[in-house]
């Protein structure tokens, strides 16, 4: 139905914008259903809508916002699939959104921890895929960022988050290989980000799974450096 109303009227902003919704839901379910072909048709069917929105209405933050979105989903989709340059190119895409907005409201918390989000993908992506210089650059920026954002609101789950996160990829980063003091600074510095937010909500298994891979990544180091072992 969603689709006959928006094929029926292509400038009727609010169906087309129920359309792309309708069509960024399909593709999450098909992909939690392995149907990649149908999630990948179907993220690009969204983007496309967005983009029409964008052309219709270029001020609108709502749809640069929406259309930021749609480059981030295609960015996941392409990392879970192995394709890494062009998942840092939909990241680029979106960091790019991000930043359009985050100039105009430069005030926005949701804005600039989109664009620290941006960043951190970027970061994650680009150490999977060996760019490590820039790797770093980027995961250093999506901190930078974040930290601005934490300074304002300590309490912001999302954020203290996406900052342990960061710190434990620059942690891993192969550029650390031979050097495990630069390694073990990340690691504490994810470590007493995110030891609040364990302490905070306990039952909370995505933050167990962090501070398990935090820990067990400090204690490696800490075989190498023993003098700088401390008791967790």
């Amino acid at each position: 139905i969603v689709s006959a109303m928006a094929a029926s009227d292509p400038k009727h902003a609010l169906v087309q914008s129920h359309l792309a919704s309708f069509l960024d839901n399909r593709a999450r379910i098909a992909g939690a259903q392995g149907n990649a072909k149908v999630a990948l048709e179907s993220y690009r069917a969204a983007l496309e809508v967005r983009e029409r929105l964008v052309a219709l209405d270029p001020t609108s933050t709502d749809y640069l916002e929406d259309l930021a979105g749609s480059h981030v989903s295609l960015g996941e989709h392409w990392r879970r699939h192995g394709n890494g340059a062009t998942a840092i190119a939909e990241f680029r895409l979106a960091q790019g959104l991000f930043e359009r907005l985050v100039a105009q409201a430069p005030g926005n918390i949701t804005w600039a921890v989109l664009l620290a989000t941006a960043h951190s993908d970027l970061g994650s992506t680009m150490i999977d895929y060996s760019q490590l210089d820039t790797a770093l650059v980027e995961l250093r920026l999506g901190i930078a960022l974040a930290k601005k954002v934490h300074a304002i609101e300590p309490t912001n789950y999302r954020v203290s988050f996406l900052i342990a996160n960061s710190y434990l990829n620059l942690g891993d980063a192969p550029t650390y290989k031979d050097d495990s003091l630069g390694a073990l600074t990340e690691y504490e510095a994810a470590l007493a980000m995110a030891k609040p937010l364990g302490a905070n909500d306990p039952s909370n298994w995505r933050m167990k799974k962090m501070l398990a891979i935090i820990r067990t990544s400090l204690a490696a180091g800490y075989v190498q450096k023993p003098d700088l072992a401390q008791a967790e």
